[in-house]
């Protein structure tokens, strides 16, 4: 038994069925009968994140006699990477305490995705549900929500902290843990209570030093009234978010001191006389009116309109129209012009606006409709405004010609009066993409703002970008350019007529170097293609300037101490790129440098450094690593870069490099995954460590460690948080003691080693990586060690170097054999590298039928992965003769959800006859190609796989509660598949104990009407069964 399976036996006991108790069995809801266990110790979440699928946990408390119940139930269910706990029991206490446990656990080592009761895929990491009613979370305490807070450090690389408590009473100390932390959580409160009405919750508010992005009240505010007025003088609030409130407290809102306003209000209330003299302090809002009538609410918005122009102060602005009910049969008026013009008004009044939305129209269903008959006047109405940068309007795709006008001359004419402004939708698609000469605008006009924005740049540098500009843009663009800056060309042309002399405090960031006074060293190699200028810098740069500068640049630096003339210097060729290519001129003696700042994602800095020795090329390296990424940066407040260093003809001793520097560059201080790419360089003790602590994405290629990897293994050894990726291509930079602790490693992902030999062969088998990728000898497979071998990952993929033109047929059935029997993979890949003439080799009848029995003997794998299937220098050779073989013999596996194989078209059968006769019979299978695509172009193949889309999604409503299930099952049978038999058929077949209460629920309704008289609507009788 493997050291995996030894402590799941350590870690859970099953209680036999004939001991259960009837609170100890899964209720019947769930349509299954799970085994229920007890821990038999108190486990991390780490550990109950690796079993990776559902058990049911009893829990008994030591001191039953405390609570009303013995212990509580509890389902912990694994669901893309988060983790999901239905908690049951007898009394809210039993249940709270239960949920406390389970939040006080060690964490995962790099997730805080926690959800208790109900799963969320709205980016939340914790979250607390109750369905149907408020929940007494207080005997929980507020020990549990510390701990968790504390448990994952905010360094860690996550989206921001997201917290949504539903339905939950909290006591004062628990809300004051919410409301101090300095870590900022988004935090959203729906439906929930405060014990003492939020009177902690704002005491603890008001003494926040930090910002608190987002706070967010939905459904109901758990705040009486004096705290809420309390809540609306706090000014440390990014956003508020409110719902509609009582008609005392309507207006109240409005004086919030929060940066960003969404509040919900009733059109009724904009009517009052009060609203026209309310004060509203954001500068930031966003209004949603709830309606309650069938006509458009003209004067409620004209009222709004009216009230946001006499303020006159407002930065952005977006409204909508929410329709409180439900009619099949009824779609909202169209926009009134009066409201139409009340707008642009009230747009106009306030200077400062940057952004106006105006698609929030909307109802509880039914198409988004209004403003289409209205877009020209909008258009015309901001051509005159100077701040205005964005403006959203929803426009229905087929009405666009009709509204923006023929070929978008609304539009065109808005931008060639406006510069400034962008017409987008909701989801920002910006309007008139598909027009070359709307395009060509929104082109001239994005030189424009960038050439109004060179104004705010350092005197160096402006002048050089202005310049350098105005000799590759055309006569349209340079006279945009001089318009903003006619000081420059001034400039340019006295610099000229001095001879090149200029003030110092005025001088560009580099200085060229004149042609016949370069030396040879100071001229950029041939291999670069054209014979460009050197530059000299004239002061230290930051990354940013290097950066805005935009184009290719050769560097000369000399070095300190020494006369330049001697050629001691190095040539630093630079430009930004969008991705580091392979395809870099080769220098002789030379080091390669990619640097991408986590604010630049899409941007590499590429860097070739020439010298004559290694020293002066590592110290120009070092110069570049050490720079601040933007001026007014401490040293340690400079946020870190992505990097890359390769040399691509020799190991380059890149000791000499400090490790300041490089430390820098591999800062984290956002929560963003640092990549590190080295190869071909020889690492001192201390830069190994470096890499191994401040790295999350890590590949060495033929490097080379002085100790022998010791320093960089002990590092990792004691590393916190989880490296994503350890990648070693080529050769192993360890020794084979440091490889053996290398493999103990328990805080990868993902690792990946190249092919080794002799005893090591077989010893990447039992690293502890989440996912391995080995290449490996087919040789080595025939051995007979190798089936003994343990292969601990539940990952693998595995490619076999095979040096002859035969297909490798003994080692691959020697390792599906050994796989076979192993049974315990979630993940399968493999693949065969020829190291031949690329010549197209059949894969042998026996090595398919040997990979489908080794399928069907891992009875939880879940990815089949045959794609990977390569020659260096020829064709792919395929499984094109084996499809139909394959697709039988994996029709019937229970978990396989995902087959990855490269085949052309016609060999899966006529019109893919095959591939549908698998997708029919097994609906949870998915089979794509080598880049993960589904294979498609069929039409009736596409509708097979929708409607196992809509299987999956079925089956997967059964681990929701109740009422939820009911909610959407009802909502499905209405609607997408109220007029598709089949998906009705699919539907029920994994609910039929819910349709079976509709209709005992129907017939009760109807002896109800025959006894009453009644004659009850049938709709409202639908609506009441939703």
């Amino acid at each position: 038994m493997s050291n995996e399976n030894n402590a799941r036996c350590t870690l859970l006991e099953i209680i036999p069925s004939s001991l259960r108790r009837p609170e100890q069995v899964l209720p019947t809801q769930f349509r299954k009968d799970l085994p229920t266990h007890k821990l038999l110790r108190k486990p991390s979440l780490q550990e109950l994140e690796e079993y990776g699928r559902e058990v049911m946990i009893w829990h008994d408390y030591e001191n039953p006699n405390e609570i009303d119940v013995e212990g509580s139930l509890t389902l912990h269910m694994h669901k893309r990477a988060t983790m999901e706990m239905l908690i049951m029991g007898k009394s809210d206490k039993a249940i709270a305490r239960t949920a406390a446990y389970f939040i006080e656990l060690d964490p995962l080592k790099h997730k805080d995705h926690f959800t208790v009761w109900g799963l969320k895929d709205d980016g939340t990491n914790f979250s607390l549900v109750s369905r149907n009613r408020v929940f007494d979370f207080r005997e929980a305490g507020p020990h549990c929500f510390e701990q968790w807070f504390k448990a994952v450090p905010i360094e860690v690389p996550i989206s921001p902290r997201v917290v949504h408590l539903t339905n939950i009473l909290l006591s004062a100390e628990q809300s004051v843990v919410f409301a101090k932390r300095s870590d900022s959580p988004y935090l959203t409160f729906e439906n929930c209570a405060f014990e003492d009405g939020g009177t902690a919750f704002l005491d603890a508010l008001e003494t926040r030093e930090t910002t608190m992005p987002s706070l967010q009240f939905e459904g109901s505010v758990p705040l009486n009234d004096d705290n809420l007025i309390r809540l609306l003088q706090i000014d440390l609030l990014e956003k508020l978010v409110l719902p509609s409130l009582s008609s005392e407290l309507t207006f109240l809102p409005f004086a919030a001191q929060a940066k960003f306003l969404h509040y919900h209000i009733s059109s009724s209330a904009l009517l009052e006389d009060p609203f026209q003299s309310v004060e509203i302090a954001t500068k930031k809002l966003t209004l949603v009116v709830v309606h309650r009538e069938e006509s458009f609410p003209t004067e409620a918005m004209l009222a709004f309109f009216r009230r946001i122009a006499d303020l006159g102060h407002f930065e952005k602005l977006s409204f909508g129209i929410n329709y409180d009910f439900i009619w099949d049969d009824w779609f909202p008026d169209d926009v009134p012009n009066c409201v139409a013009q009340g707008l642009i008004q009230a747009a106009l009044a306030n200077e400062s606006l940057k952004e106006l939305c105006i698609a929030h129209l909307w109802r509880t269903e039914g198409p988004d409709r209004g403003w289409e008959p209205h877009v020209g006047a909008l258009c015309n109405g901001m051509k005159v405004h100077k701040t205005l940068c964005t403006l959203n309007v929803e426009v229905d795709e087929e009405e666009r010609e009709e509204a923006f006008g023929p070929n978008y001359s609304h539009l065109r004419e808005l931008l060639s009066n406006n510069r400034n402004i962008t017409v987008a939708s909701v989801f920002d698609e910006v309007y008139g993409g598909d027009d070359p000469d709307i395009r060509q605008l929104y082109a001239v006009n994005r030189f424009y703002r960038r050439s109004e924005g060179l104004r705010t740049l350092s005197p160096p540098l402006r002048p050089l970008l202005v310049v350098d500009t105005l000799l590759e843009c055309g006569f349209q663009f340079s006279s945009l350019l001089l318009s903003f800056h006619v000081d420059v060309l001034c400039e340019s042309v006295q610099f000229a007529l001095s001879d090149g002399s200029s003030d110092e405090t005025h001088c560009p960031l580099f200085r060229k170097i004149p042609s016949s006074l370069r030396t040879p060293e100071q001229v950029p190699p041939p291999q670069f293609g054209r014979n460009f200028p050197t530059h000299e810098l004239l002061h230290k740069p930051t990354l940013q300037e290097l950066e805005e500068y935009g184009r290719e640049v050769a560097i000369w630096q000399g070095c300190e101490g020494s006369d330049e003339a001697d050629g001691t210097g190095t040539l630093t060729y630079l430009v930004p790129v969008v991705s580091y290519s392979r395809t870099i001129p080769v220098v002789e003696l030379s080091l390669i440098l990619y640097m991408r700042h986590q604010s630049s994602r899409k941007t590499w800095m590429q860097m070739i450094i020439i010298g004559k020795s290694e020293k002066v090329i590592a110290q120009t390296a070092a110069y570049f690593m050490s720079l601040n990424f933007s001026k007014g940066k401490e040293h340690g407040e400079d946020e870190g870069s992505d990097l890359v260093l390769r040399s691509d003809e020799r190991n380059f001793d890149f000791r000499a490099v400090g490790l300041q520097c490089l430390q820098r560059r591999l800062k984290t201080v956002t929560p963003c995954a640092r990549v590190a790419n080295v190869e071909n360089l020889i690492l001192s003790v201390e830069q190994s460590i470096v890499f191994a602590t401040q790295s999350h994405t890590l590949l060495f290629k033929s490097c080379v460690f002085e100790d022998g990897g010791t320093a960089f293994i002990d590092a990792l050894e004691t590393r916190k948080t989880t490296m994503l990726d350890l990648t070693f291509i080529q050769s192993l930079q360890l020794n084979d003691d440091n490889l053996k602790r290398l493999i103990q490693v328990d805080s990868l992902e993902y690792l990946e080693l190249p092919c080794l030999e002799g005893e090591l062969t077989s010893l990447p088998f039992s690293a502890k990586t989440k996912k391995l990728r080995y290449f490996i000898s087919s040789s080595a497979l025939l051995e007979d060690t190798f089936q003994s071998v343990h292969i601990a990952t539940r990952k693998i993929v595995l490619v076999l170097e095979h040096n002859e033109q035969s297909f490798p047929t003994e080692p691959m059935l020697a390792f599906f054999r050994r796989v076979a029997a192993l049974g315990h993979l979630e993940e399968l890949a493999f693949g065969v590298k020829y190291d031949g003439d690329g010549t197209q080799i059949e894969v042998p009848e026996c090595i398919v039928q040997e990979l489908i029995r080794t399928a069907l003997a891992n009875q939880y794998l879940k990815e089949l992965d045959a794609s990977h299937l390569w020659a260096p220098l020829g064709p792919d050779w395929g499984w094109d003769p084996h499809i139909a073989a394959l697709f039988d013999g994996l029709k019937d596996h229970q978990e396989l959800r995902r087959l990855r194989v490269d085949a052309v078209k016609g060999a899966f059968g006529t019109d893919y006859s095959l591939l549908k006769a698998l997708l029919s019979h097994n609906r949870k299978i998915t089979v794509s190609n080598l880049v993960n695509v589904v294979f498609t172009g069929d039409s009736e193949l596409d509708k097979l796989n929708a409607i196992n889309r809509f299987y999956r999604g079925s089956e997967g409503l059964g681990v929701l509660s109740q009422s939820t299930r009911t909610l959407l099952l009802t909502n499905a049978l209405l609607k997408g598949a109220s007029e598709d038999f089949r998906r009705s058929a699919l539907l029920l077949s994994f609910h039929v104990d819910l349709v079976c209460e509709f209709v005992q629920l129907v017939l009760s309704d109807g002896i109800e009407e025959s006894n009453a008289g009644a004659n009850e609507d049938s709709d409202v009788k639908r609506r009441r069964l939703m």
